[in-house]
């Protein structure tokens, strides 16, 4: 896995549509962003009854005209978002991560986010079942059956105390073809690493690490 870094502009450049497709093959939510920035054109996005539906040459006009673009964290997505900035040479964060729960996490699909960071794309379950008897929800007792089933993203906190560089992203992250608002740098697929439709089941090892475990007792009913 390499990152490439380009040298720092002074300037910067438009986004890139060619840049965005990969996203787009992928059948990604996508958000039309500010000039150099991460904020929402419409502050309403998410709502579909306020918000205006995007086409594809829509978003390659915004972009033609130096709007970002985002891509919506859907139900059964999950991005781990590696911030580089401050990490000693040599270091990587996200095979620390790899080391302390056993699996590969870096072999799936890999937007490089503008020269600091590293978004790598999971798929999680839609719905989490949660066993009556699971070790990992001590004192939850689901009232249907021997189980419940939940939305799992309500569950996802959004970092690990002993992994300050990561951070797991619930709601958007740039898209490649961006312009970073800070280095001024594209974010672009990592080459072999740009199928995003193809990314991979989140392994079970960190999925139990990333979840919110309940801090209660009693029933509760499906959200």
């Amino acid at each position: 896995m390499s990152y490439l870094q380009t040298i720092p502009r002074g300037e910067a450049p438009k986004p890139d549509f060619e840049l965005l497709k990969p996203h787009l093959e992928a059948g990604h939510q996508l958000i039309l962003l500010k000039p150099l920035s991460e904020e929402p054109l419409e502050p309403l996005w998410s709502d579909p009854f306020e918000s205006s539906p995007l086409t594809v040459e829509g978003v390659r006009d915004h972009m033609a005209k130096g709007g970002n673009v985002g891509v919506s964290i859907d139900y059964g997505m999950q991005v781990i978002d590696v911030d580089t900035r401050g990490v000693p040479e040599g270091a990587s964060p996200i095979r620390q991560l790899e080391d302390s729960v056993g699996v590969n996490l870096s072999r799936g699909p890999l937007v490089l986010n503008g020269g600091c960071g590293q978004h790598f794309y999971f798929k999680h379950p839609t719905f989490l079942h949660i066993e009556d008897s699971s070790p990992e929800f001590p004192g939850v007792k689901p009232r249907r059956g021997n189980g419940a089933l939940t939305n799992g993203s309500l569950f996802i906190q959004r970092s690990l105390p002993e992994f300050p560089a990561l951070n797991f992203r619930r709601y958007m992250v740039l898209a490649s073809g961006s312009v970073h608002p800070i280095t001024k740098e594209h974010c672009f697929c990592e080459i072999l690493q740009d199928n995003l439709a193809d990314a991979p089941l989140i392994p079970r090892e960190l999925l139990v690490r990333i979840i919110k475990k309940p801090r209660y007792s009693g029933f509760y009913d499906l959200l």
